[in-house]
């Protein structure tokens, strides 16, 4: 199922709503700085309030939602190929063009790379 990302007060609606049903009372600038991190994304939200209710704090809360989202990406993409993860980690190290993206995987890959392919 596909879900758009929740407005500002939409997720702070969401998470205050979930807390409540716990009968959780979280801090209120904890709630913002979770839907300024998390940016709407329903399903990271939905962690960090599963996180808080396990006891965890906030700043490790949003911590382990940013790890367990890599981990989610890493294992999507390389469901495609390995080469998609290298141009990530391209991107990542600031090559923002396609011929520094291609000559990057080039250089990890030792070999030169058709323009179609890539």
């Amino acid at each position: 199922m596909h879900l758009e990302r929740f407005s500002r007060g939409e997720s702070l609606l969401y998470l205050r709503r979930g807390f409540e049903e716990l009968g959780m009372r979280v801090p209120e600038r904890e709630l913002e700085s979770a839907v300024e991190a998390l940016d709407g994304i329903v399903g990271w939200l939905r962690e960090y309030g599963w996180m808080k209710y396990r006891g965890k704090d906030h700043t490790t809360a949003i911590e382990e939602v940013f790890q367990r989202a890599k981990r989610d990406i890493i294992d999507e993409l390389s469901r495609y190929s390995p080469r998609y993860l290298r141009i990530v980690a391209a991107v990542a190290e600031g090559y923002r063009s396609w011929r520094a993206i291609k000559e990057y995987i080039e250089r990890i890959e030792d070999r030169e790379i058709n323009k179609g392919t890539l």
